[in-house]
């Protein structure tokens, strides 16, 4: 069997409901081995079910594909600011935890989805895998491909985003000389401007994804009422079924009894 196929047959394995996957993982394994393929056989059997955590960072990667995308930027940013200047390194980091943030409230919305319970200590495990994983080589482009198969810590370099930000000490600043003052306001004066523009806009960011945030839980509790009268219709159908039914038996029941009636009356 091409090496391709076998790829495309554990791509498929991670990408279906995590309840599945033993099932279907031993299923493809007896499959290959009965076609001859043992080698692939025993290499799909070998596969880990991922953990609760792990399948929704690999659901994130199928279903959220613009997400990790910004996430993988956003750590890519990181490592070419490493060993610049602190706010090129700081606006990345900041970037990277943003990043973080809107795939792991789109997984609580993902479990929700899917009815699976999900704690806040799994939802933390997913962070920390999506931080781990877009900072470390070997793992990137599993994450990208929805592939990962266990958790990840955040260590060396990539543990920047877990980290608090400050900005750097400040010297003790001096008044310039009365003839270098003038010439200073002007550019003290755009710095002002552009820290306003910042502010605003991380203002304006932090609304957008709070409407965000709101959407998904407003999507979130309108899928469950769908569910739920879903589920009320189908229990109505079911009712007006046996409803039907028992009147086909009542009336059968009505039409026996007034034969033998009329079978009585005429031998009499």
């Amino acid at each position: 069997m091409p090496a391709q196929e076998v790829e495309k047959e554990i791509d498929r394995l991670y990408g279906l409901p995590l309840d599945e996957f033993v099932s279907a993982r031993n299923e493809a394994a007896r499959r290959l081995k009965k076609s001859g393929h043992a080698d692939e056989a025993s290499r799909v059997q070998a596969l880990r079910k991922p953990t609760v955590a792990v399948w929704l960072v690999n659901q994130l990667a199928r279903q959220e594909k613009g997400g990790v995308r910004q996430l993988l930027g956003a750590a890519k940013s990181m490592r070419e600011a490493h060993g610049k200047q602190s706010g090129a390194l700081q606006a990345a980091v900041i970037q990277e935890r943003e990043a973080v943030a809107e795939l792991v409230a789109a997984a609580r919305d993902l479990a929700a989805r899917n009815e699976t319970q999900v704690s806040e200590a799994v939802l933390e495990r997913v962070a920390t895998t999506l931080h781990a994983a877009a900072a470390l080589d070997e793992a990137r482009p599993l994450l990208e491909r929805g592939l990962l198969t266990e958790e990840m810590e955040t260590v060396g370099f990539g543990a920047l985003s877990g980290v608090a930000l400050s900005p750097p000490p400040e010297r003790p600043a001096t008044p310039p000389p009365k003839a270098e003052r003038g010439e200073a306001a002007a550019p003290a004066k755009a710095d002002s401007t552009r820290r306003a523009a910042e502010v605003a806009e991380r203002r304006r960011l932090a609304e957008q994804r709070k409407r965000v945030r709101e959407l998904r839980e407003r999507e979130r509790q309108l899928r469950q009422e769908v569910r739920a009268a879903e589920r009320a219709v189908r229990d109505a159908r079911r009712a007006a079924e046996a409803a039907e039914r028992d009147l086909a038996e009542l009336s059968a029941e009505l039409e026996r009894v007034g034969e033998e009636r009329r079978a009585i009356e005429g031998a009499t």
